[in-house]
Formats: structure tokens, C-alpha cells, sequence
């Protein structure tokens, strides 16, 4: 059988080949050549986008989150593509590479709200909701070892699920996820809230959305999370 190089071989072609055999390092080299600049490019407008600081003074080091996720499980992120078209692997890329840089935001942003000297497990922070008049999710979210970021971030994402579901069919979801986000997350009071959103709400009708929802959410994420 006559050996092709992978520099003759179609994007498709070349994925199938890397796909199959995970170990070719002249597969990989030409990966490089053709969608390292891709990558990077994706990175940095992801970042730019999110004001993603990290993102934006070291493309590289995403890159190579990038390379990472392909590799993952003997490549099945290639493996899994299924794309026809001439550029849509470049579209895979680009999905790929925003995804790595929300990804690593969250966790950056968990591990600036963290306090070190708090150790408080989750079930401080559900409990809180019906006893407290601010929350601040990072205060109830710290452990003594690595999961801190994690925890913090899968806590965040079900307070997200929850909002999503409480407010669905909502002409004002945005608005009103934005408050209890900002009541949960940066522990604002109704009048901080009241002014960072110019007034939109009134403070009295901002205590109330607060109030209905928070026993909402806690019931939701007593049933996710506390067993």
C-alpha cells in the first residue's frame, strides 16, 4: 500500500488518520501547521469577548488545553466529529477552544471568590438561604483540598440550572437571574442591586424576587446535591 504524507492529505483525511492512529507524529505535525493559528486566533477572540485576561497574555497555554481535550480518551473528541464541509473542522476548533476558555474563566473566577481561611462544606450554603439575608456563594464553597474550584463552579452551574427553570417562560429571566445572581454571588443587598441595574427595578420589587426564589432554589439544590 502506497504511503500517503499527511501534508497530501484532505483536513477530513487527516483527521481520520489521527483519529486512528493517536501516535502519528507526522499527523500531528501537520495538525499544527494547519490549525495551530486557529486555535490561537479562537482563543484570543473568546477572550477578548469574555475581557478573559489570562486568555488574552497566554494564548499558548489554552492552546495547549485545546490539544488536551483532543487527545482526551484516545482522541474521541476527533473521533466524534462528523463534519462535511470543506471548513468545519475550523468550526469544531473554534467550539472547542471557547469552550476551554469558559471553562478555565469559571474556574478562575472560583478561585478568586474562595476565601482560604473559611472552611464551610455545601450544606452551609443551602442552609443559609432561608436564614440569611446576603449570600455569598465562595464563603460557603471551601474545602481543604483541590476541589474548591470545582465544587464552586458545579454550584454555580445548577444555581444557573434552577434560575432557568424558575423563571422559564419569563419575559424578564435575564433580569431576574442577573439580581439573584448578583445577591448570591457578590452577597449585593436589594438597594446595591437596585443601583447597578440603573434603577430598571425597584428595590421593594427586588427584595420580593429575591425572597420567592430563594426557597425555590434551595429545595433544588437540596435535592441535586444533599443526599
Amino acid at each position: 500500500m502506497k504511503f500517503t504524507s499527511p501534508a497530501n492529505l484532505s483536513d477530513h483525511h487527516l483527521i481520520n488518520l489521527l483519529a486512528l492512529n493517536p501516535r502519528s507524529e507526522s499527523g500531528w505535525k501537520e495538525f499544527y501547521c494547519r490549525f495551530h493559528k486557529v486555535i490561537c486566533l479562537a482563543i484570543l477572540r473568546e477572550s477578548n469577548q469574555r475581557a478573559f485576561e489570562e486568555g488574552r497574555s497566554y494564548p499558548e497555554d489554552y492552546a495547549q488545553e485545546v490539544y488536551r481535550v483532543l487527545i482526551k480518551d484516545n482522541c474521541r473528541a476527533l473521533k466524534e466529529f462528523k463534519g462535511l464541509h470543506a471548513h468545519s473542522f475550523n468550526k469544531y476548533l473554534i467550539m472547542i477552544s471557547a469552550r476551554v476558555v469558559l471553562n478555565s474563566q469559571k474556574l478562575s473566577l472560583a478561585a478568586k471568590r474562595i476565601p482560604p481561611d473559611k472552611k464551610k462544606p455545601l450544606e452551609a450554603f443551602v442552609d443559609q438561604l432561608n436564614r440569611s439575608d446576603s449570600i455569598y456563594v465562595g464563603k460557603a464553597l471551601t474545602f481543604d483540598d483541590g476541589e474548591a474550584a470545582a465544587k464552586c463552579i458545579e454550584l454555580l452551574e445548577e444555581i444557573d440550572l434552577c434560575l432557568n427553570k424558575v423563571f422559564s417562560g419569563s419575559k424578564n429571566k435575564q433580569a431576574y437571574k442577573k439580581i439573584l445572581k448578583l445577591h448570591l454571588c457578590e452577597a449585593l443587598d436589594a438597594n446595591d442591586i437596585a443601583e447597578r441595574l440603573c434603577r430598571k427595578f425597584s428595590r421593594k420589587r427586588i427584595s420580593n424576587i429575591i425572597c420567592q426564589v430563594k426557597q425555590q432554589l434551595q429545595a433544588h439544590l437540596e435535592k441535586t446535591f444533599i443526599q
